[in-house]
C-alpha cells in the first residue's frame, strides 16, 4: 500500500517556528518530524511514499531528496490549497492508500489497522483514540461492530462523553479516493467523511492506543520532546544513549557540567563549566551553553547560543538565536533564528520573538516582537 503524507499546513500557530521551515520539517530532539513518521512506515512494511507539499515545500524536498533509506519518496506540490481529501485525490495513482498527517508525531499499529480495514471491507477506515482528549478538531462516535456513525467537527467538549479522537491516520479504498473531485478544495474529516456515510459507505473505527501528539502550538512542540526523551514510546532520536540516560549524537565529554537525565545532545555541542542541564533539555547540533548557564526542559535549536549565567526555562531558542549573558527566557517563551537578546533581558513567559530582531540589554520583554526589519528594539 501507498502512503500520502499531507505537509502543506502553514503552521500559523507554531510562528516564528513555522517562519521559514514548513511543520514536518521542525526538529524534535535533533530529528526532523518527517523523518520519524518514515520510520514508522518502514517498520510497517510501507516504502512507496508520496509528500504532498504546500508551503516551504523545497525545504522537504531537499532535505529528503536522493535518501538511501530503502523508502522511495515521491513529491506533489499543491498550486493552491486543495484540503487534506483534495491533496488525497491529486496524490493518488488509482489503488487503496493510507494517508498521514505530516505534523503529528504517532506510533500506532499500521499493520492492524490495514488488516482491519481489508477484514471489514470498509471503504475507509480512520484511527481513532478513545482516550479523554477530545481537543482535536474531529471527533466520531462508532456502533457496536466498529464502523463510524457519526463524524462531528468541533464539538463541545461537555457533549463528548462517547466520541472517539481523530488519530490523523486514514486508510482510504481506490473507490472510495475516485469520489473525491481532483482539483477542488475538500477536506476529509469535515466534508468528505460525512458524504461517505450520507452515500452509504462503510468507515471503519480501528482504536489505538499508540502515542498521538499533534504538534499544533508551542506547547505540544515541547511536550512530545519531554515524551520522547521518557523513553516510553517507539520514536527513537538519532544517536547513542549512555548508561546515565542521556542520548547523545556526538561523542564529547561535558564533566564539568551538571546534566540531569533524560536530555538529548546533538553533536559538536559545547557546554561550559559549571553549566546545569536539567532533565528534558534538548541542545540540537552545533550549540553552545556557556559557563554557568541553566537550561531547564528547554529546547535550544542549531547552532543557537546560550551566554553565561544565561537562563533557559521549557521555552524554545531557534536556529543561530542568540542569548546572551544574564539574560533569562521563560516558559513557552519562542526567541525567532538569528535573533539576540541582549545582556541581562528578560523574555517573560509565552512571548514570542521574531527572526533576526535584537533586544536591548537589560530590557524586559511581556509581549510579542514581530514587526521591525532587525534593529535593535527598544523596551
Amino acid at each position: 500500500m501507498k502512503a500520502i503524507i499531507l505537509c502543506g499546513g502553514e503552521g500559523t500557530h507554531l510562528r516564528p517556528l513555522t517562519c521559514n521551515l514548513p511543520k514536518p520539517a521542525l526538529s524534535v530532539c535533533g530529528k526532523p518530524v518527517i523523518l520519524y513518521t518514515l520510520e514508522l512506515l518502514r517498520r510497517h512494511g510501507i516504502t512507496s511514499v508520496t509528500l504532498s507539499l504546500g508551503y516551504k515545500g523545497d525545504v522537504l524536498e531537499d532535505m529528503l531528496d536522493g535518501r538511501n533509506d530503502g523508502t522511495e519518496i515521491s513529491f506533489a506540490y499543491e498550486d493552491s490549497p486543495l484540503g487534506t481529501a483534495g491533496a488525497v485525490a491529486s496524490s493518488a495513482d488509482g489503488e487503496d492508500v493510507l494517508v498521514l498527517c505530516g505534523d503529528v508525531l504517532c506510533d500506532f499499529d499500521i499493520t492492524r489497522a490495514i488488516s482491519v480495514f481489508s477484514e471489514k471491507n470498509a471503504d475507509a477506515a480512520i484511527i481513532v483514540r478513545r482516550d479523554g482528549d477530545y481537543s482535536s478538531r474531529t471527533v466520531f462516535s462508532a456502533d457496536d461492530e466498529g464502523f463510524v456513525t457519526e463524524v462531528t467537527h468541533r464539538p463541545p467538549r461537555e457533549s463528548c462523553r462517547d466520541f472517539l479522537s481523530d488519530g490523523g491516520v486514514y486508510i482510504l479504498s481506490a473507490s472510495a479516493v475516485a469520489r473525491i473531485e481532483k482539483g477542488g478544495q475538500c477536506d476529509l474529516c469535515r466534508e468528505f467523511f460525512p458524504k461517505m456515510l450520507s452515500s452509504g459507505m462503510k468507515i471503519a473505527a480501528v482504536e489505538d492506543s499508540g502515542y498521538h501528539c499533534d504538534i499544533d502550538d508551542i506547547e505540544s512542540y515541547l511536550r512530545c520532546q519531554h515524551d520522547i526523551l521518557g523513553n516510553g514510546i517507539n520514536l527513537i532520536p538519532d544517536g547513542h544513549r549512555t548508561l546515565g540516560g542521556i542520548t547523545c549524537s556526538g561523542r564529547e565529554c561535558y564533566s564539568g557540567a551538571r546534566i540531569t537525565p533524560p536530555a538529548y545532545i546533538g553533536t559538536n555541542v559545547h557546554i561550559g563549566e559549571g553549566a546545569v542541564i536539567d532533565a528534558y533539555s534538548v541542545l540540537c547540533d552545533n550549540t553552545t551553553i556557556c559557563r554557568g548557564a541553566k537550561i531547564h526542559g528547554a529546547v535550544i535549536c542549531e547552532g543557537a547560543y546560550v551566554g553565561e549565567r544565561a537562563t533557559c526555562n521549557e521555552a524554545v531558542i531557534c536556529q543561530g538565536a542568540r542569548v546572551s549573558d544574564g539574560a533569562a527566557v521563560y516558559e513557552n517563551a519562542v526567541v525567532g533564528a538569528g535573533s539576540i537578546v541582549g545582556r541581562d533581558a528578560v523574555v517573560e513567559s509565552g512571548v514570542r520573538i521574531w527572526a533576526k530582531k535584537e533586544i536591548s540589554p537589560a530590557a524586559d520583554v511581556s509581549y510579542d516582537i514581530k514587526y521591525g526589519t532587525g534593529e535593535r528594539i527598544r523596551i
